[in-house]
Order: C-alpha cells, then structure tokens, then sequence
C-alpha cells in the first residue's frame, strides 16, 4: 500500500491527488494492478448512506484520504517474478 502525504517542503508543486493518479497511470500503463482507496469518503457511499450533510466535520479522517491510498497486488499467488517486476518497476519510477 502506498499512501500519499502533503508534504509541506515538497519543491515539486504537485499535490498529492495529482501524485497518486501519476502513479496510477504509470502503474496502468506497465501492467500492474492497482486499486485507489477510497474512491469516495465512506460517509457517502451506500453502505455507509447517512443524512448528514458536514461530513468533513463529522468524519475527518474519511474525508482526508480519498484517493491518497493505492494498493499494490501482493497475494500468496504471487509468483517471484511477478513480485521482482512490481519492485524493479516502481524502483524506476520517475527517473
């Protein structure tokens, strides 16, 4: 899992929003599964439907990781060379 933080001395300018969908196409385009958690603050999806209408107030949390988590394949089916792939690929990553 790789988790986006603002970095407040970052000189690069790019948020981390715009980090993690850079990462994600790059992932993409290199034939590697990813997936964004969470997509949406869990107050606003169904499962978690509520009548509020503050959800940054009443879940602060939530509202601050939508779409800062991207979760990388690694399951026991995993073959070495597929894991070997993932690593040397994000190693590469913006060079």
């Amino acid at each position: 899992m790789i988790i986006f933080r603002t970095n407040a001395s970052s000189s690069s300018g790019i948020g981390h929003l715009a980090r993690c969908r850079r990462l994600a196409i790059f992932l993409k385009k290199n034939g590697i599964g990813y997936g964004i958690h969470y997509p949406l603050p869990l107050p606003l999806t169904q499962a978690y439907l509520k009548k509020s209408t503050d959800y940054e107030l009443e879940y602060p949390n939530s509202s601050q990781r939508v779409g800062k988590i991207i979760s990388l394949p690694i399951y026991p089916e995993l073959t070495n060379k597929e894991l070997n792939y993932i690593i040397n690929t994000l190693k590469n990553y913006n060079k």
